[in-house]
């Protein structure tokens, strides 16, 4: 695969982390857990580096995990979710595309970098791509150490894919 920016994911950083990101010359960071940098790192650090913060509950992680004979769709993704989730969802997903189209350099990262952070990266890279999400998904599985795909998070990229407009 190739991609014309960056994406990471990555865990909750501490102060430690975002000094490496400003090194490994990261532009931006996208929250999808509520925290923003300048709760983390002292304000110097945090003036650095720009980002935004979206507040994404998690009722991923909890989903079964994909197996190969699971079909997701947007249905499926509708009927386990509320209006507040697809929302914010939708808006970090076209926030970091935008960041994407503009060359930009960043890191979207939650709790844990499982679950959220695959998956708002991925929405983005979806939308803006050709390429399937569950290579999207095994490139971030491989690369970044996220969790195998759940059934709610395929069918949430369905959903993406078919309402995000870039």
């Amino acid at each position: 695969m190739k991609f014309d920016g960056e994406i990471a994911i990555s865990q909750l950083p501490d102060q430690a982390r975002i000094a490496e990101w400003l090194d490994a010359r990261f532009a931006r960071w996208t929250s999808v857990c509520g925290v923003d940098v300048a709760d983390i790192a002292s304000i110097d650090l945090a003036n650095r580096i720009q980002g935004q913060v979206f507040r994404l509950s998690d009722p991923f992680s909890k989903s079964p995990t994909c197996t190969a004979g699971f079909v997701p769709s947007s249905r499926g993704f509708l009927e386990n979710s509320d209006a507040l989730l697809r929302s914010v969802l939708l808006k970090a997903v076209r926030h970091v595309a935008e960041n994407y189209l503009n060359r930009e350099k960043q890191v979207v990262f939650c709790h844990l970098g499982k679950s959220r952070s695959p998956l708002v990266a991925v929405g983005a890279l979806y939308v803006l791509h050709s390429y399937e999400s569950r290579d999207l998904w095994d490139y971030y599985e491989g690369h970044f150490n996220a969790d195998p795909p759940t059934e709610l998070g395929m069918s949430a990229l369905c959903w993406i894919k078919e309402n995000c407009r870039i």
